[in-house]
């Protein structure tokens, strides 16, 4: 079964860029059989729409995510190791700043294909 959801175009490529970076760092071929069907789904999506220079956005949402993945696996390992000092206080301030970088991302991409469908944010300034 697959179930269609309408979604904004920055959402879409913010997917596509998460999972090529599992594509990357998971090994699991039962896990990349999957993952790989998803992304050329997505991808045909992509195509279909023609949704030309969505590339390079997605280019830059890789970078984003990539660094957002390695800070995410730097806390867990301070979580297991019940290290929750200042290392572990910055990391999790990283966390919030990529998020940020990440969302004016998926903002400037669903204005730059005038998507009909946006993401909202509302939180307090830093």
């Amino acid at each position: 079964m697959k179930i269609l959801c309408p979604i904004g175009i920055g959402e879409l490529a913010d997917k596509i860029s998460i999972l090529e970076i599992k594509k990357q760092k998971i090994k699991d071929q039962v896990k990349l059989k999957h993952i790989n069907h998803e992304l050329d789904s997505l991808r045909e999506l992509v195509r279909k729409n023609n949704l030309t220079g969505l590339d390079t956005f997605i280019a830059d949402l890789i970078d984003v995510n990539n660094k957002l993945w390695d800070v995410e696996d730097a806390i867990r390992l301070k979580d297991k190791a019940k290290d929750f000092g200042v290392e572990f206080v910055n990391l999790a301030r990283q966390v919030y700043v990529y998020n940020d970088q990440r969302f004016a991302l998926k903002d400037t991409i669903n204005s730059h294909f005038g998507s009909e469908i946006v993401e909202t944010k509302s939180y307090q300034k830093y």
